[in-house]
């Protein structure tokens, strides 16, 4: 990872910690775990990521995809997405891949867009709950039939907040975890701790159901 990628990333942490909810880009070991079981296989893929910042799991994704694969970025932050973009464009590996740049909330991404996985980088604890759930509901309407949804949170970042917060945030957080707990578990569901990242994080795997077809 570059000094400027690592630059960039803290400037858009202090300008817009709300959409960025991190102070550095997240460490291959959880890229590694993000992206678990999307190799290429004898269909072509569509895949979503969202929130892709400076590429720490994009990288990982096209990786694993084949020439007839799309992966589709998804950003709200015009800056980063730029730098994406440069990055890609720049990179001979990721020229051969098929890549989709959207500069919009996943919520207003244009046409009829399903997928077979969705990779998502969005700080869900910095969102109201009503729209974590809006978001949520997008993604379950966006993936196909025992699509994949991948997300990851920061281990035990919440509950401890909820102990220290004040009462306004402390419901506010309680409310996102109802919102993610209800939405885990009305669907399949793998976990895995990443140790080697900062902070140590969660990173969840979620399989739909067929009420999607």
């Amino acid at each position: 990872m570059s000094i400027h990628e690592r630059l960039l990333f803290l400037s858009n942490f202090r300008k817009r910690f709300y959409d960025t909810g991190a102070v550095t880009p997240s460490s291959r070991a959880l890229a590694r775990a993000m992206t678990e079981g999307l190799e290429s296989t004898d269909r072509p893929l569509v895949l979503l990521e969202v929130g892709p910042g400076t590429g720490a799991f994009t990288r990982q994704i096209l990786s694993k995809l084949g020439p007839k694969d799309e992966l589709h970025l998804c950003e709200i932050n015009g800056e980063l997405l730029d730098y994406l973009r440069k990055e890609m464009e720049s990179d001979p590996s990721a020229q051969e891949k098929r890549i989709v740049y959207h500069h919009c909330p996943v919520q207003e991404l244009d046409g009829d867009l399903r997928v077979h996985h969705i990779v998502s980088g969005l700080p869900f604890n910095n969102f109201p709950p009503s729209l974590v759930e809006e978001i949520l509901e997008t993604y379950r309407m966006r993936l196909l039939p025992g699509g994949t949804l991948r997300f990851f949170e920061y281990l035990a970042v919440r509950d401890i907040k909820i102990r220290f917060a004040r009462r306004e945030e402390r419901l506010r957080l309680r409310e996102i975890d109802r919102v993610l707990s209800g939405f885990c578990g009305s669907h399949s569901t793998i976990k895995k701790v990443v140790w080697m990242n900062i902070p140590p994080a969660i990173a969840w795997c979620l399989q739909m159901q067929s009420r999607n077809e």
